[in-house]
C-alpha cells in the first residue's frame, strides 16, 4: 500500500481514501476538555452522502464519526505521537 507524503507543514493531503483500514486518532473538545479517540478508518461510498470516511471506535466508546469527503475541509496530520497512523483535529483547524 502506498502511503501519502506529508506537505511542508507535516500534514497530509485531505484525501480520505488514504485513511482506509488505517488507525486514526480524532481529537475534539467535549464540555471544555480535549478528548482523543482512537479508531479505524473505513473509506466507503454512501448512496446519499457520496464518498465518506467512517471512523469506528471500540465498543466502549459507543460512537462513530462520518466525514463526508465533498464537505471535508480539514487537515490530516501524522499520528505517530498517538501510536496511530493519522490524526484528525475536529476543532483546531
Amino acid at each position: 500500500m502506498h502511503s501519502p507524503e506529508p506537505d511542508a507543514r507535516g500534514e497530509f493531503p485531505s484525501s480520505l481514501a488514504a485513511l482506509d483500514q488505517r488507525t486514526v486518532a480524532v481529537q475534539l473538545t467535549v464540555s471544555g476538555a480535549e478528548k482523543t479517540l482512537l479508531g479505524r478508518g473505513h473509506y466507503e461510498r454512501d448512496e446519499e452522502l457520496g464518498n465518506l470516511l467512517r471512523i469506528e471506535f471500540p465498543p466502549e466508546v459507543d460512537c462513530e464519526f462520518l466525514i463526508v469527503e465533498d464537505r471535508w475541509q480539514g487537515r490530516i496530520a501524522p499520528g505517530q505521537s498517538l501510536a496511530c497512523d493519522f490524526l484528525i483535529r475536529l476543532d483546531k483547524q
